[in-house]
């Protein structure tokens, strides 16, 4: 058998028992986001959201010293339509 094969084989099998793995795993996550569906007031109230702004204010440490920062995000979810108003 040549390198060639031998190196499509392994990474065969290694896709075939990595997606295995992921199917055994799949109820567990799937109960996961559904405790996180609930727990933000539903798949109703979630579905009517069109936008999520976060904000952070906090010191960063990873360098030694703290340096404060802010930071913000807006996230659009697609297919939502806006005037541009805020």
């Amino acid at each position: 058998m040549s390198l060639t094969s031998r190196v499509a084989l392994t990474g065969l099998t290694f896709l075939t028992v990595h997606s295995i793995a992921l199917a055994a795993h799949a109820p567990k996550a799937r109960g996961i986001i559904t405790r996180a569906v609930k727990a933000t007031g539903g798949l109703e109230l979630l579905q009517k959201r069109t936008r999520i702004d976060v904000e952070d204010k906090g010191t960063y440490y990873g360098m030694g010293e703290g340096v404060p920062y802010y930071g913000s995000v807006r996230v659009r979810v697609a297919g939502s339509v806006s005037n541009g108003n805020r």
